[in-house]
């Protein structure tokens, strides 16, 4: 390969996909790092003949100017996608489309894109006809993500790879809007939601702030402070559980046999013991968190699970179980 055209491959793979856009220096700059020392001048004309060939776009509306692929280029993949590569990528849209807001997964679209296309270019009837054969179903009620600004998306990621703070707008479900400078530590997707951790201003406390109500964001050019942080011993502390208090609780359930059957395959905690009483129910034991989200899991199995202990749980469920009778019944 000539150095002129290896110069031109790596300053394409250099350019991003729109909105998000490039400089002319820093591509230099780029370019310097991978041995090649060229001129400013020298990129731009480079650029302009590129884009009679490639889909590339100069946006000068303000500065600094750049340069992108367009938002619709298609993927040039060298070597070409292979058959399980683009069944990884199928399976991938069909899983993530489950667990992640569109805008995530449009940021793979022109791969997934490129997936399907080799699969229906396979010859063979059958290898036509594997993407009718695999379906992914989901447990959980299926909701509607809530929808988020490509500008929050696309400055946020920024600003966790580069360590740096931004400025937001911030709309909370309650209360009015507030403005935040934000240092983030972390983001956690939950069920099509996107959680930012994260510390506000100078502060250390940590909080949770969701990308869907967050509008007006300006990344600064500040570094986040350094705090003793670890995203996985904060989601295991069960910062995302809501718990009702810090120490662990012995559970007792009494539950139906089919209950039993599924928690003995997907078992509550390393502890838990199963216990048969007759054919049609089961004692378990388990110690778990002492959490909201216990709660709401309790509750999903209707009168299939009976809560024996802890008495300060069974006497809340209780009181649950009653308001909804009332409300059914007014």
């Amino acid at each position: 390969m000539s150095d002129v055209l290896y110069r031109h491959w790596v300053m394409l793979q250099l350019i991003p996909r729109s909105p998000r856009k490039v400089s002319v220096q820093i591509i230099n700059k780029q370019l310097n790092v991978h041995g090649y020392e060229t001129t400013d001048r020298t990129i731009q004309r480079d650029l302009i003949k590129l884009s009679k060939n490639f889909p590339l776009i100069s946006d000068e509306r303000d500065k600094p100017f750049g340069w992108s692929w367009s938002k619709d280029a298609p993927v040039y993949d060298l070597p070409s996608m292979d058959i399980n590569t683009a069944m990884t990528f199928y399976l991938s849209e069909k899983f993530l489309d489950r667990l992640m807001p569109p805008e995530i997964i449009n940021n793979i679209s022109s791969h997934i894109k490129l997936a399907g296309n080799v699969l229906d270019g396979m010859k063979g009837k059958k290898l036509k006809q594997w993407r009718n054969k695999i379906r992914v179903l989901s447990r959980t009620q299926h909701l509607l993500p809530p929808d988020i600004e490509e500008t929050v998306i696309d400055t946020v990621y920024q600003a966790l790879l580069m360590d740096k703070q931004f400025y937001v707008t911030y709309h909370p479900r309650h209360g009015d809007e507030q403005e935040y400078e934000v240092s983030p530590r972390g983001l956690v997707i939950r069920d099509q939601v996107i959680y930012l951790v994260a510390t506000l201003w100078g502060y250390s406390d940590i909080k949770q702030l969701v990308l869907h109500r967050m509008s007006d964001i300006k990344l600064l050019d500040k570094m986040v402070k350094k705090i003793s942080f670890n995203l996985d011993t904060y989601i295991q502390s069960g910062e995302f559980d809501y718990i009702e208090q810090d120490k662990s609780i012995r559970l007792k359930l009494l539950i139906n046999k089919y209950i039993a059957k599924h928690l003995q395959e997907t078992a509550l905690s390393e502890d838990q013991v199963i216990k048969v009483i007759d054919e049609n129910s089961s004692l378990l034991t388990a110690t778990v968190k002492d959490t909201q989200q216990l709660r709401w899991w309790l509750l999903g199995f209707g009168d299939g699970v009976e809560v024996k202990q802890p008495a300060k749980l069974r006497k809340e469920m209780i009181e649950m179980v009653k308001a909804m009778f009332d409300k059914y019944n007014a």
